[in-house]
C-alpha cells in the first residue's frame, strides 16, 4: 500500500543524509508491510552503512530462514559472511544457492574462494566447476588460475591469470595475482610491468 512506499522513501531520504538510525526504523517497519527481498536488501544495506555489517548479516539470516529459495539474499549473506572471515557460514550459503541452482557459476567459484581460505583441497575442483560453467568470466578465470598456480601448475596456472588480465586489465586482484604468480615463477620483468 501507500505506507509502504512512503516508509521506504522515508528510509531512502534518510540514507541519503547519513541517518542509518533513522533508515533502519523506516525499513524496518516497511518490511513488516512489505516483507520482500528488496526491502529486506535496503534493512541489510542500512547495517552496513552503519558500519554493523555483522548485525546486517544476523538480520538477513533470520529472515533467510522464512525465505530458505531467496538466491539474491543467500548471495549476499554468502559474500558477507566471506568477508567477515565467517567462513563456514559463507561456505554453507554458497552450497545452498547450489542446492537450489546448480549451474551458478559465481556460487561455484565463491565456494572455491572460501574453500581455499579453508584450506580446504576440494577448492580447485569447484573452481574448475565455475569455470565449466562461465568460461568467459574474468573473475571465474582468475579464481582458477591462483588456485592452479598455487598447487603448482604454473603453466596451465599463469596461462588462465595472463587470459583474465586481458579481459579485465583494471581489476587489482587479477593484476596482482598474475604479478605475484609472474615473479614467483622467475619471470621478474614481465611481473614488474
Amino acid at each position: 500500500g501507500g505506507g509502504t512506499i512512503a516508509l521506504r522513501l522515508q528510509g531512502d531520504f534518510a540514507m541519503a543524509r547519513g541517518q542509518q538510525a533513522a533508515a533502519l526504523t523506516a525499513y524496518g517497519n516497511a518490511l513488516k508491510k512489505d516483507d520482500s527481498t528488496d526491502m529486506a536488501l535496503r534493512l541489510y544495506g542500512a547495517h552496513v552503512a552503519a558500519g554493523d555489517m555483522a548485525k546486517g548479516v544476523a538480520f538477513l539470516d533470520k529472515w533467510q530462514k522464512n525465505h530458505p529459495d531467496n538466491i539474491v539474499v543467500l548471495r549476499t549473506i554468502g559474500d558477507a559472511d566471506r568477508q567477515l572471515g565467517n567462513l563456514a557460514a559463507a561456505r554453507t550459503a554458497y552450497e545452498n544457492i547450489l542446492k537450489l541452482q546448480p549451474a551458478d557459476g559465481p556460487a561455484w567459484n565463491n565456494l572455491a574462494l572460501t574453500a581455499s581460505a579453508q584450506n580446504d583441497k576440494g577448492a580447485t575442483g569447484f573452481a574448475e566447476r565455475a569455470y565449466a560453467l562461465r568460461p568467459n568470466d574474468s573473475a571465474v578465470i582468475d579464481t582458477l588460475g591462483w588456485l592452479l598456480f598455487r598447487q603448482g601448475q604454473v603453466d596451465r596456472g599463469l596461462a588462465l591469470l595472463r587470459d583474465a588480465r586481458l579481459r579485465d586489465s583494471t581489476d587489482p586482484e587479477i593484476r596482482y595475482h598474475l604479478a605475484a604468480a609472474l615473479a614467483k615463477s622467475g619471470r621478474r620483468t614481465e611481473a614488474r610491468e
